[in-house]
């Protein structure tokens, strides 16, 4: 009590202050006309204000359901396209045919769960593994690009070695000319590599797409993997081209893994001949 009504001496001034104010408050504002207008306006726009803050923030939170639905849909249609352009062979053989990129197989979802750049040796984790299908050697895309390759799997989860490693080569080619060559990153720059063995007789432009060559029993032809920048270096017989890769690793959240048709078949084919000395 005794300290209450020190409180209520030490600060009657401010206190009939604030009293004062809110009678002059109530009176200006309860009996005139124009200045309530006024001063519901000023509420209402700090209201929009506060309730716009609060959408931007909700919709925010939101996006990472809505990424998650569209991507699921984006796939499920992808799907849908490939088993439209099913091709019978016969009765009990059916093969399953992606007439936009002339490639064999199926496309699975997954999303990031964890993702490097700044290494020299990068991987990234998805959420997708044996029960969805995923196996080791399958391709792994970010919008249609070339992302990585599958190099191990759990059963919910798989581990990607990035495009981003410098241990990782990838046979590409110029599809103006048709010279192929092979593709790696030289650590210094998320956004670039390096494409090597490049004849001195062909000059690609900047701005030149750079897809995978079809060579390897990973990825089939033609996939994205970036556009000429300029000629880094020049060797006896061969040029090397910096190349911005189009793939956005740092932005990457959802890929493709691609399960190729017959893949089991070709590597046996493979593992005959090189068991062979071919």
């Amino acid at each position: 009590m005794h300290s209450l009504l020190r409180f209520l001496s030490r600060y009657k001034h401010v206190l009939v202050f604030l009293l004062l104010l809110a009678v002059g408050l109530y009176l200006l504002y309860g009996y005139n006309t124009y200045q309530r207008a006024q001063a519901g306006y000023a509420l209402r726009r700090y209201e929009a204000a506060i309730e716009a803050k609060f959408r931007v923030i909700s919709d925010y939170i939101g996006l990472v359901e809505t990424n998650e639905r569209l991507a699921d849909e984006n796939f499920q249609l992808r799907n849908e396209l490939a088993k439209r352009y099913m091709l019978r062979r016969s009765d009990s053989v059916q093969q399953m045919r992606d007439t936009v990129y002339n490639r064999w197989g199926e496309y699975i979802s997954a999303r990031i769960v964890s993702n490097s750049i700044a290494k020299q040796h990068n991987f990234f984790i998805i959420e997708g593994g044996e029960l969805n299908g995923i196996t080791p050697q399958m391709p792994v895309y970010s919008n249609g690009a070339v992302a990585g390759i599958v190099v191990a799997t759990s059963k919910r989860y798989a581990e990607v070695v990035s495009l981003l490693n410098t241990d990782l080569k990838i046979s590409a080619l110029l599809p103006k000319s048709g010279d192929a060559g092979s593709v790696s990153w030289d650590g210094k720059t998320y956004t670039t590599a390096l494409l090597h063995d490049i004849p001195h007789h062909v000059s690609p432009q900047p701005g030149d797409s750079v897809v995978t060559s079809g060579y390897s029993n990973i990825f089939p032809y033609g996939m994205l993997i970036g556009y000429v920048e300029k000629v880094e270096t020049t060797g006896a017989d061969f040029n090397t081209i910096r190349i911005r890769l189009a793939t956005n690793f740092n932005r990457m959240r959802y890929v493709t893994v691609f399960n190729k048709a017959f893949r089991q078949e070709i590597d046996s084919l493979i593992s005959v001949s090189e068991s062979n000395g071919r």
